[in-house]
């Protein structure tokens, strides 16, 4: 996510990052009962054009290219290119294109299907939210589908205290950054504006660390909401004597009773 109104990801220098948000992509998968779309598309028809905005190294195109029988088109773009494979994927093409700046004009109303996750902080102050959904929209043809996934600070879920320490964190950055912690709730009006129609939502929780009945998950969850508890306080508070000991007792907790992380999942179609 853009800093600030840089053009950057706020990220990008935490070491592990691909790691944790390959975590962080199993972690939400399972708490999606495996799901990777939520809208209706009829992938069965082949030749489709894809678009996953926000790809990072294109890990959720891979596991969608993998998990369907039919060929299509996977486009995957991000901000920052160093997380782009060396070793291209056949059949999937990722190139640098910031949310917040106009997509290429041969790309309008030419996509099936386009999907998004964990992006629309990165509007930033350089735009608003509601702006860049509507940039993503000119993007979808005529009965195609768009889907926005993105944690929702506007729910509580009973935590411990340290992960509602990391939560009110999570906030303040966010309003630092400029679009505010209650961005997620602008996602369905910002799309009723745009006229799309059939428009659904549904809120899942990602469970990190114990309480998650899969020990797999379970230590994915702990590492990837570690690291990031530990990268957000730093944007946050900067460097101070109190960040290992918050990322100590943020690990300890999750160990013990986990934590919980409310998602939207928002979907709609062009008519």
């Amino acid at each position: 996510m853009p800093s600030h109104g840089e053009e950057r990801y706020i990220l990008e220098g935490h070491e592990g990052e691909l790691q944790r948000l390959a975590d962080q992509h199993d972690v939400l998968t399972y708490a999606s009962d495996n799901k990777l779309v939520f809208a209706p598309v009829d992938f069965s028809q082949p030749g489709l054009r894809i678009l996953d905005s926000g790809c990072a190294d294109g890990l959720w195109l891979r596991r969608l290219q993998a998990s369907l029988g039919a060929q299509h088109e996977y486009i995957g773009t991000d901000i920052n290119p160093k997380f782009f494979p060396k070793q291209a994927q056949p059949g999937i093409t990722l190139q640098v294109q910031s949310i917040t700046q106009d997509w290429p004009e041969d790309w309008t109303s030419t996509f099936d299907y386009v999907h998004q996750r964990s992006t629309l902080i990165g509007a930033g102050k350089v735009s608003t939210v509601e702006e860049c959904i509507e940039r993503l929209v000119k993007l979808v043809k005529p009965g195609g589908w768009i889907e926005f996934f993105e944690s929702d600070l506007n729910q509580v879920r009973p935590n411990g205290p340290v992960m509602d320490q990391l939560m009110d964190v999570t906030k303040t950055l966010f309003d630092m950054l400029g679009v505010g912690y209650g961005y997620t709730a602008r996602i369905r009006p910002a799309l009723e504006k745009a006229g799309l129609i059939d428009i659904q939502e549904v809120t899942i929780d990602a469970v990190y660390g114990a309480g998650c009945d899969d020990p797999e998950i379970v230590g994915k969850g702990m590492t990837s909401m570690t690291s990031a508890g530990n990268a957000i306080y730093k944007a946050a508070k900067g460097e101070s004597d109190s960040l290992k000991e918050f990322t100590e007792e943020l690990h300890e907790e999750l160990a013990a009773r986990g934590g919980r992380l409310p998602c939207k999942v928002v979907w709609a179609r062009k008519p």
